[in-house]
């Protein structure tokens, strides 16, 4: 659906010249919810005005449903534009325009018919009908989110690209805004790009990320995977921000005893490996911390483990859960 190939942006100033995406390439199939996270900085909302081109790449080439958008004139461009809907952080509605009002300006512009069907039908969609005539200064942040919504689907896109679209949203209102997008993903089988800084909207929202610093990509691929073992710094800050953290006053001293941590997905969740590895190997096993995420319906499941016994069969014991398809990470009892 949407393939990023070799992206650049640069900026210029009066002294320098700036870099903000450096040769960044994504590809996102159709069906795709698509997040890209990273650090304020690292470039991922000046990427995403790449995909519509309303930041101009420097170099590289963008293809929407196979065609390489960078190629288009003006007139194809706003054709183009049609079928790529987007949201912003802080809405971008026209105050003085009704909620219906809002919906419709993006189907005056491409004169389109029985506009007041399909307005009827996004209010229903994004549950605003009783909406319908109130002004933006009468809405809550997620109902005035709610209206960006139905206007960037107005067109009926392809794809829609979401622009940090929850960050000015308290918790309780981003998940039901979130809980949206999978609707209209689910049910309009639209294809959508998350850009944000939260790792928690990854996790409840995309099946697959990117993850940017400095520009760059420095990891891509499943939630799922991502999740169960992030290989990069930066990955590994995020996931940690929204996984179970060990407290330094639980970890003991004790340099004979191996703290692992402990990593599965869906297949081994159904599995007593742990118990059976502690018996087959007679070591105890002192579970520190544990949790089991939802990623897109898969399992991810994360122990910190403290082992006790001879250093053999401690070894044979993380050999066997390795061989069990378990990641095992070793710790340091001063982490």
């Amino acid at each position: 659906m949407i393939r990023i190939e070799n992206i650049s942006k640069e900026f210029t100033t009066q002294n320098e010249t700036f870099s903000a995406v450096n040769n960044v390439s994504i590809h996102v199939e159709k069906g795709d919810i698509f997040g890209i996270i990273g650090l304020s900085g690292a470039g991922k909302s000046t990427l995403v005005r790449c995909i519509n081109r309303l930041e101009e790449p420097s170099s590289g080439h963008i293809y929407i449903e196979g065609q390489d958008i960078m190629s288009y004139n003006d007139i194809q461009l706003r054709e183009a534009r049609k079928k790529i809907g987007m949201i912003f952080q802080h809405f971008h509605l026209l105050n003085m325009r009704t909620v219906e009002q809002n919906i419709a300006f993006p189907l005056e512009i491409s004169k389109i018919d029985n506009q007041k069907e399909r307005i009827t039908e996004l209010l229903r969609l994004v549950e605003l009908e009783d909406k319908r005539n109130n002004y933006p200064s009468q809405l809550s942040g997620g109902q005035k989110q709610r209206v960006g919504i139905a206007r960037a689907l107005a067109n009926k896109p392809s794809v829609l690209l979401c622009d940090e679209a929850t960050s000015a949203l308290d918790p309780k209102t981003t998940k039901s805004i979130l809980e949206l997008l999978k609707k209209i993903n689910r049910e309009l089988n639209v294809t959508i790009v998350v850009i944000t800084h939260e790792m928690e909207v990854i996790k409840q929202i995309c099946n697959k990320v990117a993850v940017m610093e400095g520009g760059s990509v420095v990891e891509q691929g499943s939630v799922t995977e991502v999740f169960a073992n992030p290989s990069h710094p930066v990955t590994k800050q995020f996931v940690q921000s929204v996984s179970h953290d060990l407290p330094k006053a639980f970890i003991t001293p004790n340099k004979n005893n191996e703290l692992i941590k402990i990593s599965y997905q869906s297949e081994g969740v159904s599995k007593p490996l742990l118990s059976r590895a502690i018996r087959k190997f007679d070591v105890d096993a002192n579970i520190l911390l544990g949790g089991i995420d939802h990623l897109d319906n898969h399992i991810i499941g994360n122990l910190i483990v403290e082992f006790s016994g001879e250093k053999e069969h401690i070894k044979e014991t993380i050999d066997y859960l390795k061989r069990n398809n378990v990641i095992c990470e070793r710790m340091e009892h001063n982490e």
